[in-house]
């Protein structure tokens, strides 16, 4: 029971933290009239050699990990091809070259998983 209720306070300061930053963030871009992300504040400098991203869906790979990804020496995204409800041929391609341009743009490496989310 402790140790569930210790978990349940790291997480509530890690999520504060983040609304803290966040905040921290808008402040600082109406005063200095930038950017409201500053990608040095949210990830500061440091060196990434290679990493791996798991992504369920067409853009989770960018929307979460876009700083991680531009500061990388080498990414590997392992995209799982979820559709949600929506596994009409024409949504897969859709999504299927959402992440291949995003990957051409970037430079990440691509693996789309073949095997298929049961409904």
């Amino acid at each position: 029971m402790a140790r569930n209720n210790l978990s349940l306070i790291k997480l509530k300061i890690r999520i504060l933290k983040n609304k803290i930053l966040w905040c921290f963030c808008e402040i600082k871009s109406k005063l200095s009239n930038k950017k409201i992300i500053d990608s040095e504040l949210i990830l500061p400098h440091v060196d990434l050699k290679n990493i791996l991203i798991l992504a369920p869906h067409a853009d989770d790979e960018w929307i979460g990990c876009s700083q991680v990804i531009s500061k990388a020496e080498e990414s590997t995204v392992y995209y799982y091809n979820f559709l949600g409800k929506n596994y009409h041929q024409e949504n897969e391609t859709i999504r299927q070259n959402e992440i291949r341009n995003v990957s051409k743009k970037t430079g990440f490496k691509l693996i789309v998983s073949t095997n298929r989310e049961k409904n």
